[in-house]
């Protein structure tokens, strides 16, 4: 995944300004050119939806219903659903301001700093899973 994401950094580091142009207004005309359709597409289809709700939601839902009762489930949902509104709005923003400001090398080096960071991860995962083995 690091890889690919190395690449594609370089990749558009070399794409002149009328093929971001043209992309973006190929992007325009898109059928379905709605964010909460898109936003609603990908949570439906999105394949850590059910094991999230299955391992984090529901032992969540649990506890606010342990505490609350039924007032419990309500305030945990509604504060789900603001942090994620608070979370989407934040990212909305930063897209929307953000699109001039990561080109060229800015945003090569954006991306190579998280494919380091991925890497990173992905061997502290694999070592920290290695040491239950020895």
């Amino acid at each position: 995944m690091s890889l690919n994401i190395i690449k594609e950094a370089k990749a558009v580091k070399s794409w002149s300004r009328e093929e971001l142009i043209n992309n973006e207004q190929r992007g325009r005309r898109y059928k379905y050119n709605s964010s909460i359709f898109g936003g609603f597409l990908l949570t439906a289809f999105n394949p850590s939806f059910i094991p999230w709700w299955m391992a984090i939601g529901y032992p969540i839902l649990l506890t606010g219903f342990e505490w609350l009762a039924l007032a419990g489930i309500i305030l945990v949902t509604l504060g789900h659903f603001l942090s994620d509104f608070a979370w989407y709005s934040f990212v909305s923003f930063s897209f929307a301001r953000g699109k001039n400001f990561f080109v060229g090398r800015r945003y090569e080096l954006t991306m190579l700093i998280i494919a380091f960071f991925m890497v990173s991860l992905g061997i502290f995962f694999f070592v920290k899973g290695a040491a239950i083995y020895v």
